[in-house]
Order: structure tokens, then sequence, then C-alpha cells
């Protein structure tokens, strides 16, 4: 006897474990009976759901399910009963509020002692925050995290689902790859924080002006991507790019300030320009370089003249990389005459390069792509460094020569270029007044604290700044007055018009009066014919340069210049 109560008392020891185990899980735990009633339900199942364990005791599942949808619960028991086995599903469910949450359910049958089904053990668990985790985590691998439009990989897989669809209908795909212009530029002068403000407006507008945003992307960096289905026409494209690069018209405020920016649109067309979608993708970040190659500014149709182009820029790239190691590169100088003595003042600077009789290749491209490669970083430098030298030759000769480097907006913006100047003048004992600073008005386009500073800094130890290709760009008179310009150089584009265009000459006399009334020097450059020299003589122009005096060319031919310069006031001395 004592022996059987001893069971029983660890029977309901077990049992009672049993209970506190299922009262204490973090999941709805229920103990259904053959009809579908509630006979039991743990404190998790109130909390999860809001009812208590008498309002849901004897009532039927459909408790806890929308009356919209079917019963899956109601089917769970049902296949459980038949095969006697474990059953699992995921819906809706709905708390006592209302609300609604989504739950995997899992279904166990529980047997008598006799073998047969008695009831069920059903287990809740609230899937709700596990499955928004899922959602947030595959939105982030989908999207770009900044603007929250496509990413590449999104993006690629939209495309191809269109490509699919226009191949069965035989229709057609426009693929714009847009990359803005001088945005690095921008964002190293201002501040990677600005520069995310300036990609979040532009992706609102490039959304605002697509008709189906849907298929608008960003690879990363400053690069946008979009796609328009079913075009009929090049005429359609034309239209749509032509609405896009609208989005670039006003510029953008940020901080107060009002930031004009541009883009550069490659476009393919399929089927033409590729089967898939990373062959039009390609074919179209080749046409968004020709853009750019072209000026900027605008858009470019893929051809495959482009395959050749490109190739052969970076082939070019490549050889001038080695250039600077094999010291292909020289400096060529070109005279510069004051208009009142005819004597040689001194000379400009220019990059040449020893490329051989079977590949001559404009200078003009050479530093173009120089600038988009970043080479133009340590071939400037070189080019100071060469210049300072040169300098520092002719003045232990007696020779007083001054030169004129050309510094690119990419040199402003990525180096401490009056850091570097200075460095190589003070190692080599050159007054900074003998070295001149020639820019463009690329240079002051953004006009930034950066590049500012650096100009006062220049001008502040001596040494002249010079404004090239005057009258060429934007907002030319206030660059005057804003920065300390010591000269201005008149584009050779005026030059060609004396004597045959009045529009012309009287730009030429109108920026030589505009300079001297501020204190500026005027340098014509590009001057080949007599009746050029006269006209620049007639109105006062400084100095001057061009193939009339002399071409480009190494410095030993200046030192002949400057020799028989100098031998009649030696002659007279010593007279």
């Amino acid at each position: 006897m004592h022996h059987n109560v001893t069971e029983h008392m660890q029977m309901m020891e077990k049992i009672s474990l049993q209970v506190a185990a299922l009262q204490s899980s973090a999941n709805a735990i229920l103990i259904i009976d053959l009809e579908g009633r509630i006979d039991w339900v743990n404190a998790a199942f109130e909390s999860m759901t809001g009812y208590s364990s008498e309002e849901a005791l004897q009532k039927t599942l459909s408790l806890l399910e929308p009356v919209s949808i079917r019963t899956p619960i109601g089917e769970m028991i049902q296949l459980c009963r038949q095969s006697g086995n474990l059953s699992k599903g995921e819906s809706e469910l709905l708390r006592k509020s209302g609300e609604s949450f989504m739950a995997r359910k899992s279904i166990t049958p529980i047997q008598s002692t006799l073998g047969w089904i008695s009831h069920f053990i059903l287990t809740i668990e609230n899937t709700t925050e596990q499955r928004r985790a899922q959602a947030q985590m595959r939105y982030l691998a989908e999207h770009d995290q900044l603007t929250n439009l496509w990413n590449r990989k999104s993006f690629i897989a939209w495309l191809e689902e269109a490509i699919a669809r226009q191949s069965a209908a035989n229709g057609r795909i426009a693929v714009l790859f847009l990359d803005l212009d001088r945005f690095k530029d921008t964002n190293d002068t201002l501040g990677h924080l600005v520069g995310d403000r300036m990609l979040l407006e532009i992706a609102q507008r490039l959304k605002a002006n697509l008709q189906t945003p849907d298929t608008l992307a960003r690879f990363g960096g400053d690069e946008f991507v979009m796609f328009i289905e079913n075009v009929p026409d090049q005429e359609s494209i034309d239209f749509a790019v032509n609405r896009i690069l609208q989005s670039f018209v006003r510029p953008i405020e940020v901080e107060g300030r009002a930031i004009f920016v541009s883009a550069s649109v490659g476009v393919t067309v399929f089927p033409q320009d590729g089967k898939t979608a990373e062959d039009l993708l390609r074919n179209a970040d080749l046409a968004m370089y020709r853009a750019k190659a072209e000026g900027r500014r605008g858009y470019r149709f893929y051809d495959q003249l482009l395959e050749a182009e490109i190739q052969e820029r970076v082939s070019i790239q490549n050889d001038l990389s080695r250039a600077i190691a094999t010291k292909d590169l020289w400096v060529a100088f070109q005279p510069q005459i004051d208009l009142r003595t005819n004597q040689v003042i001194g000379g400009e600077s220019l990059l040449r390069w020893k490329t051989g009789m079977q590949r001559q290749i404009p200078i003009g491209k050479v530093i173009a792509i120089a600038e988009e490669s970043g080479l133009i970083l340590s071939i400037g430098e070189w080019v100071i460094r060469e210049s300072i030298v040169q300098l520092q030759s002719w003045q232990k000769r007696g020779l007083p020569m001054k030169v004129s480097v050309n510094l690119s907006a990419v040199q402003f913006n990525q180096q401490d270029v009056f850091g570097i100047v200075m460095s190589l003048l003070r190692n080599s004992d050159i007054a900074p007044s003998a070295l001149k600073v020639e820019i463009s008005e690329t240079v002051l386009l953004n006009r930034s604290t950066r590049v500012r500073e650096t100009l006062h800094a220049l001008h502040g130890a001596g040494i002249g700044l010079v404004l090239d290709d005057f009258g060429t760009g934007y907002s030319s008179l206030s660059y005057l007055q804003e920065f300390p310009i010591e000269a201005v150089k008149i584009d050779t584009s005026f030059l060609k018009g004396i004597g045959s265009n009045g529009n012309d000459e009287a730009i030429v006399r109108g920026i030589i009066k505009l300079a001297h009334s501020l204190g500026q020097r005027v340098v014509a450059e590009g001057v080949e014919t007599q009746q050029q020299l006269d006209f620049l003589r007639d109105f006062e122009c400084d100095a001057a340069q061009g193939f009339l005096f002399g071409h480009p060319a190494v410095a030993a031919e200046l030192d002949q210049r400057m020799v028989l310069q100098a031998a009649p006031k030696a002659s007279a001395a010593s007279a």
C-alpha cells in the first residue's frame, strides 16, 4: 500500500512539473478535444491573444481566426487526426482586440491509454517580429541604403524580367546610365554630408521625372541607372532622356548654398545594343563616358565605335602611367613676349610626351585622360618641379625669366597645392614671384572655401595668378573681383577674328580695358599673324605668346634667345 502511494505521489509530482513547464513556455499552448473545443491554455496564450483562460475554455479555434479566411487550424487538426502525425502551418491569427499577428502553429495528437486519439496539443509561436526583421533584411539587401532606390542586384533582376517580357512581345527597352559631372570634386570640397543630401535630392527629382519610378536604381557613388520598357522609337527615348536631364536645371539648395549639378547619360536599346542585362549596362556605361568626353551635360547613344574609342583611352592611360616611370614626358616652354619692349620675359610650361612617330596623340586628349584617371596629380606636381628646376638654371645664368604652370581643378580639389608649390620653391631658393600659376574658370566654378583659401595663400606668398582662357566660361567678370587675379589671358578663339570679325575685336578691346581698369595685366595667347600683333599693341595689350614668336620648345632654345637679348645690354655696359 505504501509503495502505491509513493508511486502516485511521484506521478503527481511529474505531472505538476510538466504543467509548470507548459505554463512557463514563451509560446502559447492549448489542449483541444476532438470537436475542436479548447480544454486548457497556458499563460502565454493569455498574453499573446488577450483572451483569459475563462474566455477561451470550451470555445472553438474560430475564436482566433479572421472571418474572411478559411480555417487552416481546423484543416491541420483533420490532417493530424487522419495521419496520426504532427501537423505544421503558418497563418494570420487575431487577438481579442482585433489586431492580427502572424503565427507558426504545430498540432500534435495525444493518444489515450487505449491507443486512440483523444486530444490535440496546439503550439502557437508569434512570428510577427521575426517576419518583420526578415523583411527588413530583405529590403536592405535589395535597396540602396542612402536613397532607398533599388541597388545593382535588384535592378538587374528587374531588367532581366523586362527583357523576357519584351523578347516575347518583340518590344524595345531603353537603358539609361547616368553619372553626375565632377561630383567627386564637389563631394571632396563641400564634404560627404552635403554630398549625401545632394544625392537624396537628385534621387527624388529623378523619380519625379520617370513615369515608372520603380525602374530607377542607384549603383553607388553618383551613378543612377533606369530603364524604360516598350519604347516605340528613338524620338520617344530622346524625349525621356531630356525629361530626366530636366532634373538638373534647378540648383540644389543645401545649407543656404545653391549648387548647380549636371549629368552625363549613356543610352543603350534592347535588343540591338545587347541581349542581356549585363551587356546593356556595360554598353550604356561606355556611352556615358563618351558623353563626358564630349563635354558633359548631355547624353550619347551607344554604338560599336565606342568600344574602340574606350579601348584606346584605356591604352593611352596605361601608356601614360608607364611614361611617368620611364621619363618619356618632358616640359616644353612657349616664349612670352613683352609687347612694349619686344623682349622675352618668360615662358609657359607645357606638357609633352615622346610617343614616337607611329602614335601622335593631341596633348589636350592626354591631359583630359590624365584628369579623369587621377594621373594629373603626379604629372602636375612633376611639371611644377621641372619648371622650378629650369627657373633655377636660368637664375644662375643671370637670365630674368618667369614661368607659368597650369594647374587643373582636380589638383586644387584633391591636393594641397599651396603646400606642394611652397615646398618645391623652398628647396630651390627661387623667389615665388618668378612663378605664375595659370588656372581655368573650372577651378573657380564652385567658389569653394578650399579653392578660395588656396588662391589667396598663393597670392599672399607672391605667386602671380593668371586666369586662362578668359571669356570662354561663365561669370568671368565676377571672378576678376572675387579672386586675387594678377593677369588674364585672352583666349586664342577671339584673336582669330581680328581683321575679319568686328565682334571678336570688340571683345578683345573690352577685355584689355576691363582688366587694366582693375589693375590686371593682359596676355594674348595664340598670336599667329602680324595683323593680330599690331592690333594688340594698338590697344596696349601687355604681353603675348603664339607661333608668331616661336613654337613650344626645349628650354635650350629659349636660352639662346635670352642670351641674344642680353648681349646688347652687356656690350653697352662694357662700352
